[in-house]
């Protein structure tokens, strides 16, 4: 079979899905008063969204396997892992919980949920489509936008994978597939076509948008992509970026960092995008670079450049290095404050301060620094949440912990290291630990996978009375019979 006609062929199977799916389910539902279009979104991009007063956030974690025919996830039947809103009391409760997304939300990623843009939800589905012998097509996944009143959904693509690399932005979808990257462009009552943005793309960062302001003017809406340079006698790779309505910017390529406007073939320089970053004027690429001169290769270090508007011009005189060393991860304050980067047991922080390289490795303040070990040693492949007035959140093996840094001395001096809750434990198999505001918010798998939250900033490991745990359910209202019979089933048994 020629490629032409296996392209036709998979379209023609995607068709048959879409009609299939059409078809059998309606998404006919009144509207449901509350919600705020108009209201800044935080947490965009997770499993729980903060919009003005109104939370919205994934009802517990479903799973594949309880689709096991078309009506098991039809809009308007799912409960567990449905997108439930409510409303934050002046006490901090939550009250008036409504199911606006009763469709299972869910993806084998574990980078991006879903996001709220305006008066629409965007979302990810298991696809209720069905094969010629009528098995569910769960491994195809449908990507989805709600009202925040429910009241209308439209489908924005049926994508083959349940891993596929996503992001939502206010203007679209982007995903990434088989070295393409593609593009899905709306606006406020249609969806439109899907585009091929790139080809032979090696690598991308889509954007994940945590904060979104209404009409705030942003370059936030660009992904980020590497590809080879045109030029078949250069090493070196481009950077570019787009946008969904295929807007696109050329801002490396192998003349950016040549010493004169004479290209040298001898000398290639290569990037690696490690983080995208979204400070409130601009949006910063941090990337680890590499020179090769005549065949033979050296790391540079980590590297950071902020862009102001959507023009991304690179000025290489204003680009800022970070470190002399590459890292698995970065966790950014900002661009001027620093970063805390990671590298299995390797926990340090790095700045640019006037031009020179500050390196703080933790230092145990409990010790002195003559004793051997004086240096902290963190857990391995630890995942940083949150960094705040002197405070870490991390999470490493399904436990939560915090402690106290001080960056105002020589070295990073921690003190004050504790788990939060060892007992709790949660889920992350999909998007999972979000901090909001002095809470963590965490898929409960003591609470049959159903949303749950800590209160951190209060907690004291002396008195773990303090500790509170709330669970994010109304069992009238969003909890199924099987789940609601085994919850009061164990309160008996207390």
């Amino acid at each position: 079979m020629s490629k032409k006609s296996r392209i036709i062929l998979i379209t023609a199977l995607a068709l048959v899905f879409v009609l299939a799916f059409v078809g059998c389910q309606s998404y006919g539902q009144k509207p449901i008063t509350g919600g705020d279009a108009s209201a800044k979104v935080e947490s965009n991009g997770g499993s729980i969204v903060k919009q003005g007063d109104y939370y919205y956030f994934v009802n517990g974690l479903n799973a594949y396997a309880n689709i096991k025919v078309p009506k098991d996830n039809y809009f308007g039947s799912i409960i567990k892992g449905s997108i439930v809103r409510a409303k934050q009391n002046a006490d901090g409760k939550f009250e008036d919980y409504q199911i606006i997304v009763p469709k299972m939300v869910l993806s084998s990623t574990t980078e991006v949920g879903f996001s709220i843009y305006g008066e629409w939800i965007y979302y990810v589905s298991p696809s209720i489509a069905t094969d010629k012998l009528g098995a569910v097509q769960t491994t195809y996944l449908e990507y989805l936008r709600t009202k925040i009143d429910g009241s209308k959904t439209q489908s924005l693509a049926i994508i083959e994978g349940q891993s596929t690399t996503y992001s939502f932005t206010a203007e679209g979808m982007f995903y990434f597939k088989d070295s393409k990257l593609h593009g899905i462009a709306v606006d406020n009552k249609k969806v439109g076509k899907d585009v091929v943005l790139a080809e032979d793309v090696a690598s991308v960062n889509l954007p994940k948008i945590t904060t979104y302001t209404p009409n705030a003017t942003t370059n936030a809406n660009f992904a980020f992509y590497l590809t080879k340079s045109a030029n078949e006698e250069m090493t070196n790779n481009v950077l570019m970026a787009v946008d969904v309505n295929n807007n696109k910017k050329t801002i490396i390529d192998e003349k950016t960092f040549q010493p004169t406007e004479t290209i040298d073939k001898a000398l290639a320089y290569t990037i690696s995008i490690k983080k995208i970053d979204y400070e409130a004027d601009g949006v910063v690429v941090y990337y680890d670079k590499t020179s090769t001169v005549f065949g033979e290769s050296r790391n540079l270090g980590l590297f950071a450049y902020k862009f102001a508007d959507s023009a991304f011009a690179f000025d290489k005189a204003k680009e800022v290095q970070i470190s002399s060393k590459s890292y698995s991860s970065i966790y950014p304050i900002s661009l001027a404050e620093g970063a805390f980067v990671t590298d299995k047991t390797v926990v340090e922080f790095v700045k640019n301060e006037n031009g020179k390289l500050i390196n703080k490795k933790p230092f145990d303040s409990t010790k002195s620094i003559t004793d051997k070990d004086y240096y902290y040693s963190f857990p391995a492949n630890i995942t940083i949440l949150n960094i705040d007035s002197g405070v870490m959140l991390y999470s490493v093996n399904s436990i939560v912990s915090k402690i106290k840094f001080d960056l105002t001395k020589d070295e990073m001096f921690v003190t004050d290291a504790e788990q939060i809750a060892p007992n709790e434990k949660y889920d992350a198999t999909f998007v999972s630990l979000e901090y909001i505001n002095g809470y963590i918010y965490y898929f409960n798998t003591n609470y049959y996978n159903y949303m749950s939250r800590m209160k951190i900033d209060t907690y004291d490991a002396s008195d773990s009375k303090k500790l509170l745990i709330e669970n994010m359910v109304d069992l009238n209202k969003t909890v199924t019979k099987a789940d609601l019979k085994s919850i009061k089933d164990a309160e008996k048994k207390k």
